[in-house]
């Protein structure tokens, strides 16, 4: 019963340390392939243009897309947050790009 409680805090500490950042990873929090990647080179005009996806894919990030722009595919495991990456925030768009603030 230790052993589990013990191991079930560490897990619960490690997921706390790697998904409540709190800062995004950019206009998209995700690496490689994800759509906030492939966006074109004028996002947006005013904040309602953009709009924020939560991201579960590999960690925790809050992604920054265009209104009208698909969910990203995941090809990696999906994570389990403490916090919702994108709680207390907003999308924003500056000079043309959607961003999180």
């Amino acid at each position: 019963m230790k052993t589990s409680m013990l191991l079930f805090a560490v897990i619960t500490v490690f997921n706390f340390t790697a998904c409540s950042g709190g800062a995004s990873r950019g206009t998209s929090g995700s690496p490689g392939n994800q759509a906030g990647d492939t966006a074109s080179a004028s996002d947006c005009a005013s904040a309602k243009d953009c709009r924020l996806f939560d991201n579960y894919c590999g960690g925790c990030a809050c992604d920054a897309l265009p209104a009208k722009a698909p969910d990203p595919k995941c090809d990696k495991g999906k994570v389990a947050c403490v916090v919702q990456p994108c709680s207390n925030k907003m999308a924003v768009c500056s000079s043309g790009k959607c961003g999180v603030q």
